[in-house]
């Protein structure tokens, strides 16, 4: 039997900037996972970075074209409103727009998870045993598996939404090797690992809390050698076609990385296989605590100052939009003049600028695109926020890590908010509204 462990080391960036519809995390974490002793796992890396940057650069192309197609829909909606048939045609439009989108962000959540790394006190036996009642009621009836547990509470600061679709992707692996039944292990305990352990392995460094194990193991028909040894490559996949992308591993592995710790793969082929995590449990003094729930009084002042922000901002001045992509630049254009907004547009950052200049005076928010030729979004923020210290600012982006999150928390306060491609006319509109509250 062999033993096999995975490297990633990523970055964890935490001090993001906020993006439109997801709270930004903000604590001081530091790059958890270390890297482990075992030189072997280079060519991996470079495989999945690689990968990394092939979805970077998919996410930014299909997203650009994707942006156009949410925003016409949005105005066939408006217009048509009492043909039914048309609106069909506009909800079948949406949902298959929606539904590449999903694609695209499945891709990039298996290999960029700090994408959406929202962290927490949480307690994962919860989300464990929620997962695993879930996975017994969706077996067959057919199927007999007897199913035994060992899981003790572990709190932990942990995006919560990425180990439960961690224990998903896990038990689902479960589910195809015992489809005729067998024995299913789940374990999750507190562990006692020493130091050169843990610098084996790879695992962030004690953090005064100690460390946490999770096992599942089934005894299914196992990986042979030749599947054991690339399961963690995120371009290898045993799924046939219309199983899924087969990236559910590599999500396993990725997720576990940004949380500074380690997977290991157990497997012979009928022999089953087991799937070991080892992880630090990270004190909730790491992490500022998120904030309370909204209570009803407070709803109701946000949904009375959604209603009124459009109204206030169309009466502020004008919008400035700039984008290089002809058609978001005049799709967007279209929806916003559709609300009664007045625009100004641009082609590219450094013609934004010259129009601010140019109309400073006139206009009370930006909306801009990030990468453009001859002056990037980021450039456009820099060089407005030399004469202009509050105008609000809304960025867009086809892709997370093209916004190039360190270039924007370099940007003077206060920063611009960030909405990413594709989005429908609604969450435009929320995403203004709420950037003109602020700096109001």
């Amino acid at each position: 039997m062999k033993l096999q462990s995975g490297f990633l080391p990523w970055k964890i960036i935490l001090n993001q900037i906020p993006h439109a519809n997801m709270r930004a995390p903000s604590s001081d974490f530091k790059q958890l996972a270390r890297t482990p002793t075992d030189h072997k796992l280079e060519q991996r890396d470079s495989r999945l970075q690689s990968l990394k940057a092939l979805a970077g650069k998919l996410s930014h192309d299909v997203n650009n074209f994707l942006a156009p197609v949410l925003g016409y829909v949005a105005l066939i909606n408006e217009e048509s409103a009492s043909d039914l048939t048309i609106q069909q045609y506009a909800q079948a439009i949406e949902s298959s727009t929606r539904k590449t989108e999903q694609s695209i962000e499945c891709i990039l959540n298996a290999v960029r998870p700090q994408r959406r790394f929202r962290p927490k006190q949480v307690e994962l036996s919860v989300i464990l045993r929620e997962e695993l009642e879930v996975w017994k009621e969706n077996l067959p009836n057919s199927t007999k598996v007897e199913v035994s547990e060992s899981i003790t509470e572990v709190q932990t600061c942990a995006d919560p939404e990425q180990w439960r679709k961690l224990f998903q992707n896990l038990l689902q692996n479960a589910h195809f090797a015992l489809a005729t039944g067998g024995k299913l292990e789940v374990e999750l305990r507190y562990e006692n690992l020493d130091p050169a352990r843990t610098e084996e392995l790879g695992l962030a460094e004690d953090l005064q809390s100690g460390y946490f194990k999770l096992r599942i193991k089934d005894s299914g028909f196992g990986m042979p050698e030749s599947v054991l040894s690339k399961a963690l490559d995120p371009m290898f996949t045993t799924r046939s076609k219309g199983q899924g992308m087969g990236l559910g591993l590599t999500q396993v592995h990725s997720v576990t990385r940004l949380h500074g710790g380690q997977v290991l793969l157990n497997s012979m082929h009928d022999e089953g296989a087991e799937a070991i995590i080892y992880a630090p449990v990270i004190p909730e003094s790491w992490i500022e605590k998120q904030p309370d729930n909204v209570s009803e009084d407070d709803q109701e002042g946000q949904i009375q100052g959604a209603e009124s922000g459009s109204e206030s901002l169309r009466k502020s001045g004008k919008v400035l939009l700039v984008d290089d992509d002809p058609m978001v630049l005049e799709v967007i254009k279209a929806c916003l003049t559709h609300e009664k907004f007045e625009m100004i547009t641009a082609r590219n950052g450094e013609e934004g600028i010259r129009l601010f200049r140019r109309n400073e005076g006139k206009i009370a928010l930006i909306v801009s695109d990030i990468t453009m030729p001859k002056k990037t979004g980021i450039d456009l923020v820099r060089e407005v926020r030399q004469g202009n210290t509050s105008i609000p600012i809304l960025l867009i982006s086809g892709d997370a890590e093209a916004a190039r999150e360190e270039a924007l928390l370099s940007l003077p306060e206060p920063r611009p908010t960030l909405l990413h491609k594709p989005f429908s006319l609604k969450e435009l509109m929320e995403a203004m509204e709420k950037k003109f509250r602020e700096a109001s």
